[in-house]
């Protein structure tokens, strides 16, 4: 196995991502570093689907459950994260194994991004509430005064980017020009990395994806939600957009049933996985230096051939 191959295994919710990391992991002498953006979090073990100790203890896991609820992970932070751990791997003799379905820390990684810093609650509502009461040509006409550079580039009907451009200057100071220049470069050359995605069509997908949720409630998620809503986070903590703590929360505060909270969850994670697959067709075409694209969910039967897949790449 090449000593300076990265092995990337991403694809949508409920897929198998994680089993046919850890598969790979045994078979490869792997180290398994997390690459989804709601597994970096600390709180709901169960509910983001992060590997059971019985997994971490077959093989080492990176990057799980290292940020307290409280903060705020952004991509190009992980990115920085996962280069120390793939450098660590590599001194070991192990082969790194990015899993997770977060396309955009992919991207933070192999591409690079313009990692702008995130919008307050209190900024997003104040500009939406005004977008309501004032429409788009009033926060149009300040972002020609404050930032002009940028409102030139901008169709004064272009909503949705004048809002983003008016958020970011109000929140930080600085055109978004100016965070788009400095843009982060790609950490890591993607043409050392081969990508394994698991997409199932959505006879195997939704079903699998229904049983996940389920179990899930079986073993605590529920529970979990409960104690996160006890921490009184501010509304922008990213954690509390993870599929299930809307739904669940509205359980647990008398909104809906038990069932309906269920539901909706399906429905959520549904909705994930369409945005992810979407995702994978439009960003990772191209990527690395070899992909595999599985139309199915993983099991031991795929673990011969895609070992076969990495190996070629030796």
């Amino acid at each position: 196995m090449a000593s300076d191959l990265i092995i990337v295994i991403t694809g949508l919710t409920a897929s198998g991502k994680s089993r046919a990391a850890l598969s790979l992991a045994e078979s490869l002498n792997g180290v398994i570093i997390n690459a989804d953006s709601m597994q970096v979090y600390q709180a709901l073990p169960i509910l983001t689907a992060q590997p059971t100790p019985s997994d971490r203890n077959r093989v080492s896991h990176q990057l799980y459950g290292t940020v307290p609820p409280t903060q705020i992970s952004s991509a190009g932070a992980w990115s920085q994260q996962a280069v120390h751990e793939i450098e660590a791997a590599r001194e070991k003799n192990c082969v790194p194994i990015l899993v997770g379905g977060t396309g955009l820390y992919l991207k933070a990684l192999f591409q690079g991004i313009v990692d702008v810093l995130p919008i307050s609650a209190e900024v997003r509502n104040s500009v939406r509430a005004r977008l309501e009461k004032e429409g788009i040509s009033s926060i149009y006409a300040d972002l020609t005064r404050d930032d002009p550079a940028m409102a030139e580039k901008l169709r004064p009907q272009d909503t949705q980017r004048i809002v983003r451009a008016f958020e970011v200057f109000t929140e930080t100071g600085r055109s978004l020009l100016e965070w788009q220049q400095s843009a982060t470069k790609a950490a890591l050359p993607s043409d050392k990395a081969v990508l394994i995605s698991f997409e199932p069509d959505r006879e195997i997908l939704l079903p699998a994806i229904a049983a996940r949720l389920k179990q899930m409630i079986e073993r605590g998620a529920i529970e979990e939600v409960r104690d996160l809503l006890q921490l009184n986070l501010p509304s922008d903590r990213p954690i509390l957009r993870a599929v299930g703590v809307r739904e669940f929360s509205s359980y647990l505060q008398g909104v809906s049933t038990k069932d309906e909270a269920l539901d909706q969850a399906y429905i959520a994670s549904r909705q994930y996985a369409k945005r992810q697959k979407t995702w994978l067709r439009t960003q990772m075409q191209g990527f690395g230096k070899g992909q595999k694209i599985v139309n199915a969910q993983f099991s031991e039967s795929f673990a011969i051939q895609i070992l076969s897949f990495v190996r070629s790449f030796h």
